[in-house]
């Protein structure tokens, strides 16, 4: 319980935020020029800048949704909190990608993964043939300690994506220094 008003804090808090002290948020005009001047760009942060217009529109509209209204749906009974939280988890996804508040988005994404309960893992690892036996093996983990949702699996894909994003944000500098684009 301490995770999700932990998360609800965070996501409603910049939510907030955002609607309060800037006049680009409130007009969803912040992305036309966010993903430029942001302190630290990412790998696709040129990309985003030039999407078009209606895109940056789509994408303030969808993060006032996902930290204004979503959080109220930590405290739901599931299924409804594990789809809030895959909503977290994609959003702070996608500003990994375009670009990032470095820490701050790899918490949210575990605070978020948290709310995702064992039945949704067991349904995702079905999806990509992980599937889980027909019952607990005796000696098993407690509930939500292990498996497909556990904290190790957790931890593992923050690396495996920190990683990826290393090797990506490389590349493109050995690119740029080369004068490529």
């Amino acid at each position: 319980m301490l995770a999700r008003w932990c998360l609800f804090r965070v996501e409603l808090g910049a939510g907030l935020i955002k609607i309060r002290g800037d006049r680009a948020w409130r007009d969803l005009t912040a992305l036309d020029f966010h993903h430029e001047t942001q302190p630290l760009p990412g790998p696709l942060s040129w990309h985003a800048h030039r999407a078009p217009r209606w895109w940056h529109r789509v994408e303030v509209a969808g993060n006032h949704v996902t930290q204004l209204v979503v959080p109220f749906a930590f405290f739901a009974p599931q299924p409804v909190a594990s789809w809030a939280g895959a909503a977290v988890v994609l959003t702070q996804l996608w500003l990994v990608v375009t670009g990032n508040f470095a820490w701050l988005n790899w918490l949210t994404v575990v605070l978020g993964l948290s709310l995702v309960s064992d039945g949704s893992w067991a349904v995702v690892g079905g999806w990509f043939g992980l599937g889980a036996s027909a019952g607990p093996a005796a000696g098993a983990a407690p509930d939500g300690a292990g498996g497909l949702g556990g904290p190790v699996a957790q931890v593992v894909v923050v690396v495996a994506v920190t990683a990826l994003l290393l090797v990506l944000s490389r590349r493109r500098r050995a690119t740029s220094s080369r004068g490529g684009s």
